[in-house]
């Protein structure tokens, strides 16, 4: 990344820009910059420029890698690619790159889960619009509506395999904010698997799989951790998503935490981080079961056990009896926080309203 572009990010940072609207910003300056050199390449009528993965998301960190894809019916406009490509290195960029023909698109969507993940999430840049338009109409619907239970299978698989690697817990000393759990990474995937399953295309299309106050909480925490990003990558001036001791504090200063008489700016930062993961680990979950139940059985314990009159342990999770008891008796709270601590099992979603 050249200084110019870390300094323009930096002054974006100063100005107040937050979370998303500060990676959507980022993202329009390199938009910009990617179709000022693709007209300056000649502007090659039967080529296609198309913003995948994390690009195509819109949300870019200073350090990361810019997914993007020539699009073209043939391999006759490989040396455009080409010329286009080596602009983008001269200006060091870090372009993660690919040139696709239509069936190659398909084929290597459904034979790669990574390929089939940043392709669903693509988006016009520059170039042919007749091309996107048959890339929409043609490519895209079989790459995201196609062989749905096999995706969300793989892509749950992959999560739990993700939180294993590291660190299967939202309370890190030292968590990493786009792999771990709570991380920015559960978002993508309840991005990828609603898409899938619901045809959500946008964040905002979320908002009718969950209540309007869990959707509010769901995009505090997203922004908030997209903004730790941004500030890890610039204090350690290069790709890193770890937020380790060594820079805690800087993270801390960059995102306002100050030291209080209690606590040290760096660990009111991670008593926000860990609230914030926790957010997203619970909400993601939620959505992820409703994305999943529809492609692959969910097996439950139908077990019924009575604790007392008014609680039940129930496939899993903590029942009150009736449902409107604890808004009549707001005393059994503290009873129901009991049981919890005695069984470790969850209170049902009845329950958390």
């Amino acid at each position: 990344m050249s200084e110019t572009i870390l300094g323009q990010i930096r002054g974006w940072m100063q100005q107040g820009l937050w979370g998303r609207q500060l990676a959507e910003q980022y993202t329009s300056y390199i938009d910009a910059l990617l179709l000022e050199i693709f007209r300056e390449s000649g502007n090659p009528e039967n080529l296609l420029l198309i913003a995948t993965g994390g690009y195509g998301r819109q949300e870019l960190a200073p350090f990361s890698d810019i997914d993007i894809m020539f699009f073209a019916e043939n391999r006759d406009d490989a040396a455009a690619a080409e010329r286009i490509l080596y602009q983008l290195w001269d200006r060091r960029l870090d372009i993660s790159h690919a040139f696709r023909t239509p069936r190659e698109c398909l084929e290597e969507a459904f034979r790669d889960i990574r390929t089939r993940t940043t392709l669903i999430e693509s988006r016009y840049v520059a170039g042919s619009r007749k091309l996107y338009e048959k890339f929409r109409k043609d490519i895209y619907p079989a790459i995201a509506y196609r062989r749905q239970r096999q995706f969300v299978a793989e892509k749950l698989k992959e999560m739990g395999k993700r939180h294993i690697s590291v660190g299967d817990s939202v309370f890190l000393l030292e968590p990493h904010i786009k792999e771990g759990d709570g991380g920015l990474r559960d978002v993508h995937t309840v991005l990828w698997l609603s898409r899938v399953a619901f045809k959500v295309e946008q964040l905002q299309g979320l908002s009718v799989l969950m209540k309007a106050h869990d959707y509010k909480r769901l995009l505090d925490a997203y922004d908030f951790m997209i903004q730790a990003r941004y500030c890890l990558h610039a204090e350690s001036g290069r790709r890193n998503d770890v937020l380790s001791f060594e820079f805690q504090r800087a993270v801390a200063g960059c995102l306002g935490f100050a030291d209080s008489k209690k606590f040290s700016g760096p660990e009111r930062m991670m008593r926000y981080y860990y609230l914030k993961g926790k957010i997203i680990r619970d909400i993601s979950h939620a959505v992820l079961v409703k994305c999943s139940r529809q492609y692959m059985p969910v097996f439950r314990d139908f077990t019924k056990k009575r604790l007392t009159d008014d609680f039940i342990l129930s496939g899993g999770k903590l029942i009150v009896r009736p449902d409107d008891l604890l808004a009549r008796r707001p005393e059994k709270i503290i009873e129901a926080f009991r049981h919890f601590s005695q069984t470790g099992k969850k209170f049902s979603s009845a329950m958390k309203e």
